[in-house]
């Protein structure tokens, strides 16, 4: 029975196991022995994350308007552009100020918050595409470090 489980899924036994050690030092679980077990063999993938179109602008929870979503570092009102309002890290509206209302990791408004309900947005056309946040538990979202890559703000990361 083993080598058809391992047939179907792709894995081997000694493969499975290695999973199941790391989820067990690195996530909060009943026990390892209760997942050995059970013979958990895969896990479900997490969503893909949100594909962030050209003309994308982003605002806060409570209104404020967050900047351009896009990697044109010469647009004044994109968060690619360092010497802009919503791409400054010294400004106060921009998500890459980290002691900013919209770029601790403590504020309640900011997507680097892991724990906020209340996470920047990001809009096309007036329309809701997702969150920018690092809330894994709010769906559909784009991570601020992955939103980061995208229009080249590595800098900040």
């Amino acid at each position: 029975m083993l080598a058809e489980v391992d047939r179907l899924n792709g894995y081997t036994r000694a493969e499975e196991l290695d999973f199941l050690l790391y989820a067990c030092e690195n996530v909060e679980c009943y026990t390892c022995l209760s997942l050995v077990v059970a013979q958990v063999y895969s896990i479900e993938p997490p969503p893909p994350p949100v594909t962030v179109p050209a003309s994308a602008v982003m605002f806060a929870a409570d209104g404020t308007f967050l900047g351009n979503i896009n990697a044109n570092s010469f647009d004044v009102n994109s968060i690619a552009n360092s010497f802009g309002t919503y791409g400054n890290t010294f400004n106060s509206l921009s998500i890459w100020n980290r002691f900013g209302p919209y770029g601790s990791t403590f504020g309640v408004l900011s997507p680097w918050n892991e724990f906020t309900n209340s996470p920047p947005m990001i809009f096309q056309n007036g329309v809701f595409i997702g969150y920018v946040t690092a809330n894994d538990f709010l769906q559909p979202s784009i991570h601020p470090a992955d939103l980061a890559y995208l229009v080249g703000r590595l800098d900040v990361l």
